[in-house]
């Protein structure tokens, strides 16, 4: 009942986020990714890595979490509302599994219950919660949970010790950071239950071993991430950069306020930084003063420090491109609550009190932040403010106000962007955008051809330059680049219609139906990939093709006023004069573009309307 009370506690604190819309990497994850789309492409999830993302190079091997999407998508489509309920629902089981940590620990009901809700209700967990694509944090945690409780279980119970290992197995096929779990394992023996390592290496071989097998199967990854030529930042630079990352996460652990998509923390040169050496310093200190304790330390709440620290040891050795993320505190607050709840005297009138007060802060916190996620222009206009001196802000809510309409304030947050890091490949891509929007594509190539100067592997801005090219009428440049991003960018519906519509502009119908025909078969199709590929049958002399493909980009947008001109052209020359007179009409009743063109529509209209 304590439990349940707790679950309903954090359903009624994030229920307001269940309708928050998907959030940057979401886009390239799920919903602009393929594989996600059919539950048929579930086996290629586990050996292949590029079915994590839509976007080359970014791959990641998280079988589990990808086929959540795929089981997510099979049952509701896009609708957001379904993966916010597993988010949430994968959350709850974590909050169950800390309560049954908590017993296991030793304390009584009303403390565990009391533990379990600092977890389920803090601030910190708002991210994995709310953020669709951090729901990797919250799977690798229950299910290390749920293996670290079963090997807790007496040995001579064979199966918990096979369902523990089968559960450490799952969690790795959700993210690597579940691989800590056999260094806790030892941790646990050595602190909590101090036995000689003879007395359990046995049973800590086989985790090594699915270990062992994970690096094997990832190798390619961790080479990738690790190696001086490929590696997001040199090992000097990350270890400096994650000093500092360790003392803002220090903070949010002890008060998690304010909390931001972007960590107000910079990427440091090297540990000779004055705020890396302080960090340094600060963190000795740490260790020098449990070392000396002079009462000695309850070996529960001093396991509860290892496992944070534990935790978070990953992010010291592999470089990430985001220096410092809340999400990242998701597994070691497990840790920081084990050593609250060893520590501080909960049981006590007192402490019950400061708990309730904490658990009402926390809660009046995790709201503000479930609104903070209910908006991508609220989460990175709260993230420019937090983090003044971050690029990144800039350039979400550049991209965000050029999609709104506004080019006048993307221009000025990509400006800022770019003040702040010159050679971001991205901003100027963006920037050309905004310039491209205006209709001066000039001045968006030589925008895009800054960002491929920088990035020459820039798939987007290939794709962007390409398509500025085929406007311009540089029809064989333009299939060239986009050709080129082919294989950097993967064969994405929106890719595949530029080539194509580079094609239909060159006059190579044939080929650009052949595109445009595999881009609308991958889906999904807009009216204008339609459109386009109506009127590379139509170049290629197939009237009745071409007009099934207007029928159907009109059916699918019946505002897409180009096509009802097309389909009223073909109908009029196939003879069905009724059927064409509706299509004039509507086009004309839609249409807001040159007048001469509605002109011309008119007259044809009126033709059909007084034909005996």
């Amino acid at each position: 009942m304590a439990l349940a009370a707790v679950l309903a506690v954090v359903v009624a604190l994030y229920a307001n986020g269940l309708s928050n819309p998907f959030h940057f990497d979401d886009e390239h994850s799920i919903t602009g990714n393929p594989a996600v789309r059919s539950l048929s492409h579930a086996g290629s999830f586990f050996t292949d890595v590029q079915t994590f993302s839509r976007t080359r190079g970014s791959g990641m091997f998280r079988p589990l979490v990808v086929l959540s999407y795929a089981v997510n998508h099979a049952l509701g489509g896009y609708a957001v509302e379904g993966y916010h309920l597993a988010n949430l629902g994968f959350h709850l089981a974590a909050v169950a599994l800390v309560f049954a940590l908590l017993r296991a620990t030793g304390v009584g009901v009303a403390v565990a219950a009391a533990g379990a809700a600092l977890f389920g209700l803090n601030p910190l967990t708002s991210e994995p919660v709310n953020y669709i694509s951090s729901r990797s944090e919250s799977m690798a945690l229950v299910l290390a949970l749920a293996s670290y409780l079963l090997y807790l279980r007496p040995r001579r119970r064979r199966l918990c010790a096979a369902a523990s290992l089968v559960c450490f197995g799952l969690a790795l096929l959700c993210k690597s950071v579940a691989a800590v779990l056999p260094v806790l394992l030892i941790a646990h023996e050595l602190v909590v239950r101090c036995r000689p390592v003879r007395h359990w290496w046995r049973a800590h071989a086989a985790y090594w071993g699915l270990t062992a097998l994970y690096v094997v199967a990832s190798r390619h990854l961790l080479v990738e991430a690790l190696a001086p030529a490929t590696a997001v930042r040199p090992w000097a630079a990350q270890v400096a950069s994650q000093i500092c990352a360790a003392v803002y996460y220090l903070k949010l652990l002890a008060f998690p306020w304010p909390l931001s998509v972007e960590a107000p923390v910079r990427e440091m040169g090297g540990p000779t930084e004055p705020a890396s050496l302080a960090g340094l310093t600060l963190g000795v200190s740490i260790i020098w003063v449990v070392w000396r304790w002079p009462r000695g330390w309850n070996r529960q709440a001093l396991y509860g420090l290892v496992w944070a620290f534990v935790a978070l040891a990953p992010t010291f050795v592999v470089p990430l491109n985001v220096v410092a993320a809340e999400r990242r505190l998701y597994p070691a607050l497990v840790g920081a609550v084990l050593f609250l709840v060893h520590a501080a005297p909960l049981s006590s009138r007192r402490g019950l009190w400061l708990c309730a007060a904490a658990l009402v802060l926390f809660g009046a916190l995790g709201h503000q932040r479930n609104q903070v996620w209910a908006t991508q222009m609220d989460l990175w206009t709260d993230a420019a403010r937090r983090a003044p001196d971050a690029v990144r802000p800039h350039l979400r809510l550049g991209v965000l106000l050029r999609q709104q309409g506004d080019l006048a304030g993307a221009e000025s947050e990509l400006g800022r962007a770019l003040a702040l890091d010159p050679r971001s490949a991205p901003a100027w891509n963006n920037l050309g955008n905004v310039h491209a929007a205006r209709g001066d594509l000039d001045s968006a190539a030589v925008r895009y051809q800054q960002a491929l100067d920088l990035l020459p592997a820039y798939p987007e801005a290939m794709i962007n330059l390409g398509t500025a090219y085929s406007r311009q009428g540089r029809h064989v440049e333009a299939v060239d680049l986009l050709r080129r991003a082919l294989p950097l960018a993967g064969r994405r519906p929106e890719l595949l219609g530029n080539l194509g519509t580079a094609h239909l502009r060159a006059g190579q119908y044939d080929e650009a139906a052949r595109i445009l025909g595999e881009a609308v078969e991958i889906g999904p199709a807009s009216a204008a990939m339609l459109h386009n590929l109506g009127g590379a049958l139509e170049g290629k002399g197939d009237a009745a093709g071409a007009v099934v493909q207007y029928g159907r980009a009109v059916s699918l947008d019946p505002g897409y006023a180009k096509a009802y001109l097309r389909l009223a052209v073909l109908l009029e020359r196939s003879g069905r004069p009724r059927q064409a007179a509706d299509a004039y009409r509507a086009f004309v009743a839609r249409w807001r573009g040159d007048p001469q063109v509605a002109l011309q529509a008119r007259a044809r209209l009126e033709a059909l309307e007084h034909r005996p």
